[in-house]
């Protein structure tokens, strides 16, 4: 039975962004040709300098950063270098045991598993976008594909986190000040989402804790000792850490309190521990937050009360008897009394 009610299919929602993009017409695509074609091409250039150049030579095209979670097993102590220093591994014990299988190939081979995930989750983040932004977009994030961080994947968990808070475990596991995209949930008082990431965090934790007990005794220590002392003014310095991650928190409050799921792509990365141009390529995950954002934001609109339809337009008479349990039929109920149920329930849902 059909109640003449259409609602929104989200799956839909990327072609209609797509074909909304493709309606601005020729000064769009004027300004890709004139602007960000041209700044993809001086971004891929940027990429055959000698310095990076080096690296491709040095680590086999996948970076400082890769070849570090790939040694993380191979130091004497995983926590055993400073944070700047080359190959030093800085996330939790929970990471490196992920990885560990991974670690136990060639280096060729884990870059080509690391390598293949970054570059399958960049283009599956950006897919939204029509041909003509996709294709420099995945240009800029060539400085992540070359230096192998995880942005790739934290782009990635802004995007399922809102869908499945469990994910936020991997951001506060591995950089975790980025655990800052709480406040959004925090802001909009979704306790079971604060819940169910703070459960999911905590039992991975301890389940690493019990395999490595050890590991984290000396990752606490390391988040610790690392910071090191500052002062006021370093602290108060709008680059430094903890002013970014105010910053973060009122961008991410602001963005909760109006239902702007894209801010969290602008600031969570604000919150990095370390910014650099590989940081900016979460700003990947903005075309799925912006779909994903469009989809929520129809499918409140498309919420229907079907109770007050059925009572304000199926017809009295047309309702089936109500049976009892011990077999007895009751009557449908009176139109009087359904009318009068109708208004109740149209004045509660003013």
């Amino acid at each position: 039975m059909s109640l003449g009610v259409s609602l929104p299919n989200p799956l839909n929602a990327s072609r209609d962004a797509a074909a909304a993009l493709e309606s601005r017409g020729l000064p769009r695509r004027a300004l890709i040709a004139v602007v960000v074609w041209p700044v993809a091409a001086w971004l891929a250039w940027s990429l055959m300098h000698p310095d990076y150049a080096r690296l491709r030579a040095e680590h086999l095209a996948i970076g400082m950063d890769g070849h570090a979670y790939w040694m993380a097993w191979r130091h004497q102590q995983m926590y055993g270098l400073a944070p700047r220093a080359l190959d030093a591994y800085l996330y939790s014990p929970a990471f490196a045991q992920v990885l560990w299988p991974l670690t136990r190939m060639g280096f060729a081979a884990f870059a080509a598993v690391w390598w293949s995930a970054i570059v399958a989750t960049f283009w599956w983040l950006l897919r939204p976008l029509p041909w003509w932004w996709r294709l420099p977009a995945f240009v800029a994030c060539g400085f992540e594909l070359q230096v192998g961080n995880i942005y790739a994947f934290v782009a990635l968990m802004l995007v399922l986190a809102l869908r499945r808070p469990q994910v936020w475990a991997f951001g506060l596991l591995t950089k975790v000040t980025l655990g800052i995209g709480l406040v959004w949930h925090l802001a909009r008082r979704e306790w079971d989402a604060l819940a169910r990431a703070s459960l999911t965090t905590a039992a991975v934790a301890t389940c690493s804790a019990v395999l490595a007990p050890g590991l984290w005794a000396q990752w606490l220590q390391f988040l610790v000792t690392s910071q090191g002392a500052s002062s006021l003014a370093s602290v108060l310095d709008p680059r430094s850490l903890p002013m970014r991650v105010l910053a973060a928190t009122g961008l991410i409050v602001w963005g909760a309190r109006t239902n702007r799921r894209w801010v969290l792509g602008v600031a969570v990365p604000l919150a990095s521990p370390l910014i650099g141009l590989a940081t900016l390529t979460v700003l990947a995950s903005l075309p799925r937050l912006v779909v994903d954002g469009r989809n929520a934001r129809r499918t409140a609109v498309g919420t229907v009360d079907l109770a007050h339809l059925i009572d304000t337009h199926l017809p009295h008479e047309s309702l089936p008897g109500l049976g009892t349990p011990d077999g007895r039929i009751l009557p449908a109920p009176a139109a009087g009394r359904r009318s009068s149920i109708s208004s109740r329930r149209q004045g509660a849902n003013a």
